[in-house]
């Protein structure tokens, strides 16, 4: 069930994310998810810890590569899997969570954008370390001097875009 509801948020966002949507996906009535949850903030609460969840095991993946090179690799193919794959939801829950534009949901996108900071902040220590070690390695030869590049050579594609890639299941 609650793989059901990080998809609804991760298609809408939160605030684009009706309670009617998420009855629908759990298959429980208002009363019962209310009663269950208690809130549509705390639903979006817990079904964002379990995305991150998710994205953590990518990320790991990626983070505990020997060679950063393989690592980024690792996150590119997991990037083009997830979002190519039609039953999966595009883009990311961190970046959806994000786009909120109502002062009561303030704390929403507070808590996505310091989760996405720090998911990036992992990425870009791993590429640091790897910057450090690679001058004159084959895998790395001309390591990149702002790390940032990274990231826009990639449309803005981080760790937490990655979250779908076989063997996790975070949507129905």
């Amino acid at each position: 069930m609650l793989d059901k509801v990080v998809g609804v948020y991760w298609t809408h966002g939160y605030e684009g994310s009706t309670m009617a949507a998420l009855t629908a996906a759990t298959g429980l009535s208002k009363p019962s998810l209310y009663a269950a949850i208690g809130s549509k903030d705390a639903l979006f609460r817990t079904a964002f810890a379990r995305y991150r969840e998710c994205q953590a095991a990518v990320t790991g993946n990626a983070l505990s590569a020997p060679q950063a090179r393989a690592g980024v690799e690792r996150l590119l193919l997991a990037l083009l899997d997830s979002q190519t794959q039609r039953a999966m939801p595009h883009g990311c829950l961190m970046v959806h969570g994000s786009l909120v534009g109502n002062p009561e949901s303030d704390a929403i996108r507070k808590e996505s954008t310091m989760r996405r900071k720090a998911t990036e902040a992992k990425f870009r220590e791993r590429l640091v370390r790897a910057q450090g070690r690679a001058v004159g390695h084959a895998g790395m030869a001309n390591p990149p001097r702002n790390l940032s590049a990274v990231r826009d050579r990639t449309n803005g594609a981080t760790p937490p875009s990655l979250v779908a890639f076989s063997g996790v299941s975070c949507t129905a």
